[in-house]
């Protein structure tokens, strides 16, 4: 069930997420494919086997990467870019 979960995560990487200046990695993309599928940090920490803290540091990461400025909602932003 797991691996089914995380292989349908990669599966709907976004393209316009590919294109990013500094791309992000593997985990970023998973990260960032469970926010866009509206799971909190505790569900994706416990889809990836990692802690929420670990979670927390890949969403600042995929926020970063996006460019995104304090205040902006990395869950909206990520819709846009489908």
């Amino acid at each position: 069930m797991m691996e089914y979960v995380v292989s349908d995560l990669l599966s709907s990487i976004n393209s316009s997420m590919q294109n990013l200046r500094h791309p992000l990695t593997p985990t970023e993309i998973k990260v960032a494919n469970s926010i866009k599928a509206g799971k909190t940090s505790k569900e994706i920490a416990v889809l990836l086997c990692c802690s929420e803290r670990t979670v927390e540091g890949h969403r600042s990461a995929v926020r970063r990467k996006l460019g995104l400025k304090k205040g902006e909602n990395l869950y909206i932003h990520l819709h846009a870019l489908s």
